[in-house]
């Protein structure tokens, strides 16, 4: 062994110095004392030296110098030690330190021996002053290896750390601490002039790599990275350094990840869990700017009012400069966002395949965009103050928004859009939502986009409602359709108080171009533009009320019409036996005012008219009497400009006044003008006075004393002529 060649050569060495010596004692020249004698600085040593220098060649190339300051050779066990080790590696710049080293394997090998056992205060210090203190080290020359088995303690720039056992790979530049792993990264600079340092970092874990040339460190088993604005927790963690590896810029966390945000610090994160966080820095202002949650992830975004959540199997989120604010959210696969009620909005909960939500710095969030599945929907439920939930459903949900997920200005649906609230249930191809605001309540607006064939339809307990556009106000329960609308007033037990003029508990239709419906008032106003197709309400079979405008008032059962009014109205009419039969009326006039209460329609207009079964009335107003119990007609009245015509009688005057129960027309005017059939049949007869009864039933013409002073007659009227 070379160490043997070494000892005999020293051994050798001494015994010539000794033969030097005898030929000197024994020189002729004065005694003098003998020397003192050399003692062992290690009395178990067979043998010591001093300091030297050994070269370690790798191939054909300079790899390693092993330097020592003495050296010891010992019979039991059988070994060599060298003292104040320092192994220099000049292509790594890589340095180890010892206060003892024992060479195992061929000492005699070029390359250098095949182990090194370390002992006392060992330092190894690569070439960028990462440094690694143990008490105790074994370098392995094949593989490149120093394990350390005890504490090992480390340093680079701002960063330190200790664990219990730990490698250092030299190869590969890898640093590893196998059990109770803690490293720390000391403030740095303050990221603004003035201020306090910053960037302090604590990461706890039972075992711990760092890949130099990678620039990482990796913490397994429940690693703990804490920071002053968060605390991440995982069950392996992965921390990514600049290239100085003085700050932080990526942290990955697997299994059971978790950010835990800071009570009360600035910059702070929101709260995530997931299987697998990824987390960016920005390494000039250390400040979290990005995280994506891989699995099962939640995010949690807490204040004064509660929890707003998002969970999604993915989940992706940018932050603005402050690490706080979000700007672009996107989460995909059974995306859940709840947002807990707040002073200003109620609790809402959103269900979607995915979400992608985009801002800008300064502002936030402004826009939030959710798709279904393919064969799904989206769902939003909202809180409804004291009653059922609000629920809509769609395949596309955009969101407007103030600056976060949950301060919504409004919301767009579209496809296959269903809105159910208390009493209302909305379908439609597009809707929006907008939010109450003081002053404002909640609304809906439902509208057909184009290129769809399908209306909007708004249904409730006592009317359907269907238009290109409807617009719902989901706090006032008013209604607002535009464009080819059509409703239907449903009757039920509980229903709104019929027009006189419909069929009781019989469902009434209408059409129009527009519609505007109070819930407060229990109004309805249906319009058409002139020249457009006039507003018309009906019962199948039964009544009909058309024109311009058409009012409906729920609560009183009033109904006014304007604008080329006419009404088909079916009524029953009272025989004089106790019997009724229906007879159906056909007015026109101007205006219509039908008042429940009076039970009255009157009609008025330059023209207004009434024809039943062959007869006609003419007059500047008409009013319809009805029965104050049902729909029976008591008769009409008719003023100013009144023309009649019926069987073979005509009349004019100034008022008409007829009562079905005598079939009796009674007619006053300045003057009364009435033809008639003469009584004989064979000619007609005209009359002229102020006041003339015609009675239906017996067909004959009264004419009464008085006022009838001065009645003309003209017995040669022409049959035909009429007197208009």
């Amino acid at each position: 062994m070379r160490w043997q060649r070494q000892a005999r050569f020293v051994l050798a060495a001494i015994g010539i110095g000794s033969a030097v010596a005898l030929v000197m004692l024994f020189r002729d020249r004065p005694p003098e004392a003998a020397p003192a004698t050399l003692k062992p600085t290690d009395v178990k040593a067979v043998a010591e030296g001093g300091a030297a220098n050994t070269v370690w060649f790798g191939k054909s190339e300079r790899r390693a110098r092993f330097s020592y300051k003495s050296w010891a050779r010992y019979e039991n066990p059988e070994r060599m030690l060298n003292f104040g080790v320092e192994i220099f590696f000049e292509a790594e710049g890589l340095t180890i330190n010892a206060d003892e080293a024992e060479i195992r394997g061929d000492t005699a090998n070029a390359s250098g021996p095949n182990e090194v056992l370390l002992n006392g205060n060992v330092r190894v210090q690569t070439r960028d002053d990462l440094v690694l203190t143990t008490p105790n080290a074994t370098y392995n020359n094949t593989t490149g290896i120093v394990q350390m088995p005890g504490k090992v303690n480390f340093t680079k720039g701002r960063m330190s750390g200790e664990g219990v056992g730990g490698t250092y790979n030299r190869p590969q530049e890898l640093f590893q601490l196998h059990d109770q792993a803690h490293v720390m990264l000391a403030p740095g600079p303050a990221t603004e002039p003035g201020g306090p340092p910053e960037g302090a970092m604590d990461a706890r874990s039972k075992s711990m790599t760092i890949a130099r040339q990678e620039h990482f460190s990796r913490l397994e088993g429940n690693a703990t990275i804490t920071r002053p604005s968060e605390t991440l927790t995982s069950d392996t963690s992965t921390i990514y350094f600049t290239e100085d590896e003085t700050e932080v810029r990526l942290v990955d966390l697997q299994g059971h990840a978790a950010v835990t945000p800071t009570a009360g610090a600035a910059n702070a994160p929101p709260k995530m869990e997931a299987d697998h966080i990824s987390l960016t820095f920005t390494p000039e202002t250390r400040i979290l700017n990005h995280a994506t949650l891989n699995g099962n992830g939640r995010v949690t975004m807490t204040d004064e009012a509660g929890d707003r959540s998002i969970t999604g199997q993915w989940i992706d989120i940018t932050t603005g400069t402050d690490g706080s604010t979000v700007t672009r959210l996107e989460s995909r696969d059974r995306v859940k966002v709840i947002l807990p009620r707040r002073a200003d909005a109620p609790g809402r909960t959103i269900d979607a395949a995915t979400l992608v939500a985009t801002g800008e710095e300064g502002k936030g969030l402004t826009r939030a965009r959710f798709d279904a599945a393919q064969g799904g929907v989206v769902t939003f439920v909202e809180e409804a103050e004291g009653g059922k939930p609000r629920k809509a459903t769609s395949r596309t949900l955009v969101l407007g928004l103030d600056g976060s997920i949950e301060a919504i200005s409004q919301a767009d649906f579209a496809q296959r859009v269903r809105f159910e609230s208390e009493q209302t249930v909305a379908t439609s191809e597009a809707a929006t939502y907008r939010a109450a605001k003081p002053g404002a309540g909640a609304t809906l607006q439902l509208r057909q986009p184009n290129g769809s064939n399908i209306k909007p339809d708004v249904t409730r307990p006592d009317m359907r409602v269907n238009a290109k556009e409807i617009d719902l106000g989901l706090d006032s329960e008013d209604l607002n359709a535009r464009g080819e609308v059509r409703s239907k007033m449903l009757q039920s037990k509980d229903a709104r108080r019929s027009s006189a003029l419909f069929e009781a508990g019989r469902d009434t239709f209408a059409a129009a171009e527009t519609l505007a419906y109070s819930s407060a008032a229990g109004r309805a106003v249906y319009t058409s533009a002139a020249g457009a197709t006039p507003a018309r309400l009906w019962q199948d079979g039964g009544s009909t009320v058309s024109g311009r405008e058409i009012t409906v008032d729920d609560k009183s059962g009033n109904l006014q019409a304007k604008g080329a009014v006419q009404s088909d109205v079916l009524v029953s009419e009272d025989s004089g036996d106790g019997k009724t039969t229906d007879a159906r009326y056909v007015m026109t006039s101007e205006t219509l005012d039908y008042n429940d209460e009076a039970r009255r329609a009157i009609y008025q207009g330059d023209l207004a008219t009434l024809a039943s079964e062959g007869r006609r009335t003419e007059a500047v107003e008409i009013e319809m009497i009805l029965s104050k119990q049902g729909r029976t007609l008591e008769g009409f009245k008719a003023t100013q400009k009144v023309f009649t015509i019926f069987d073979r009688y005509e009349a004019k005057g100034d008022q008409l006044e007829y009562k079905t129960a005598s079939d009796v027309y009674v007619l006053t005017g300045r003057p009364v003008t009435a033809v008639g059939p003469s009584e004989d049949g064979k000619g007609c007869v005209k009359v002229i006075g102020v006041f003339a009864q015609i009675d239906r039933k017996t067909r004959q013409i009264a004419w009464p004393e008085p006022p009838n002073r001065g009645v003309t007659t003209d017995p040669s009227w022409p049959c035909g002529k009429s007197i208009r």
